[in-house]
């Protein structure tokens, strides 16, 4: 696991505890190599899906973990990298 990626538990896991009981929820994203600032066809072969992400999907993820059908999620980091490994 990176330590960014840890960081980021981290600072999710506090601002859950922080919420505890209030009904607010803390998630976040996760995001691999995305396709918004060039060419990265060498990157797209690395993932199961066979691309690199989009600002696309990143909306679709935001929106769900701000809707009500994720009311029941939190303290969640949410990996959007295609299925790509990363160390």
């Amino acid at each position: 696991m990176s330590q960014k990626l840890f960081e980021l538990e981290g600072l999710v896991a506090l601002v859950t505890g922080a919420g505890q009981g209030m009904g607010i929820t803390a998630n976040a994203v996760s995001l691999g190599t995305m396709n918004n600032f060039g060419d990265y066809a060498e990157y797209a072969k690395a993932t199961a899906v066979g691309r690199t992400g989009t600002p696309e999907d990143v909306g679709a993820a935001v929106a769900y973990l701000a809707s009500r059908e994720a009311s029941w999620m939190s303290g969640q980091v949410l990996p959007l990298n295609g299925g790509s490994i990363t160390s």
